[in-house]
């Protein structure tokens, strides 16, 4: 917040005058959405100024300053008041750090860098997908293997190739053994099977065994498996760890 000292008035004596000086399925047999998961006015301030000897009172009513420089009064009457200093703090609105500043990235201790981990928490923020969840699904899918086949299914998080073309169009990605193309499908099937069923358990069981295959179990009441089990483990395992302590590891390795 800005500062503005007035030296004490104007260089003008008014008897008895006030002055005023004035502001984010199978799954492909269907696609749902992603979930994309003021200053006030000055405070009235009302100032009054020492008198000088001999001299009737001066008083400055303050509303709003929109004062660029420093006044100063000097030799009013018998004394003078070129010293006396009043600091009137300035009404434009002072942004804190902490408005400024953005939210802390928190990095965990899985085999990912800096970079890839930034990549996957902001994914996770547009889709509204829980980050140590997806961590999880990485981890049973694949170890954290962007290249790792399975049949038919490829990469990071293991999208099966019956989902590619739905993938391909809702998302524009081409490449599934890609560290970024995988982890968007997959987040992005993540998250739109946890909006149907508003449960970690139930949308792994669906991202595991499809849709079809999961009403199976819901039907009789089964809302849990040892594949979202496993998950939700690994989820609950991953620590966090500085940034200083993540760089290092990777320059280590």
């Amino acid at each position: 917040m800005k500062r503005i000292l007035i030296g004490a008035v104007l260089p003008l004596v008014l008897m008895g005058t006030n002055h005023q000086l004035g502001t984010m399925l199978p799954y492909g047999e269907n696609t749902a959405e992603g979930f994309q998961a003021g200053a006030s006015d000055a405070d009235q301030q009302i100032v009054a100024l020492p008198s000088p000897q001999n001299v009737p009172t001066l008083n400055l009513s303050v509303h709003t300053l929109e004062l660029a420089q420093t006044a100063t009064l000097s030799g009013v009457g018998n004394g003078d008041l070129s010293e006396d200093k009043l600091i009137v703090d300035s009404p434009e609105t002072e942004v804190s750090q902490s408005q400024q500043a953005q939210p802390a990235i928190t990095y965990y201790d899985v085999p990912l860098t800096r970079e890839q981990q930034e990549f996957v928490t902001a994914l996770c923020e547009k889709y509204n997908v829980d980050v140590k969840t997806v961590y999880g699904v990485m981890r049973v899918e694949s170890n954290f293997n962007p290249s790792a086949r399975n049949g038919r299914c490829y990469g990071l998080m293991q999208i099966a190739r019956i989902n590619h073309k739905t993938l391909k169009k809702e998302l524009g990605i081409s490449n599934f053994l890609d560290f970024e193309d995988n982890a968007t499908a997959g987040v992005y099937m993540l998250s739109d099977l946890y909006g149907r069923y508003r449960s970690y358990h139930k949308a792994l069981m669906a991202y595991n065994m499809g849709e079809t295959g999961a009403r199976k179990y819901f039907v009789k009441g089964i809302k849990k498996t040892s594949y979202s089990n496993k998950v939700m483990r690994y989820a609950k395992s991953f620590k966090e760890i500085s940034l200083q302590e993540l760089l290092q590891r990777d320059a280590e390795q």
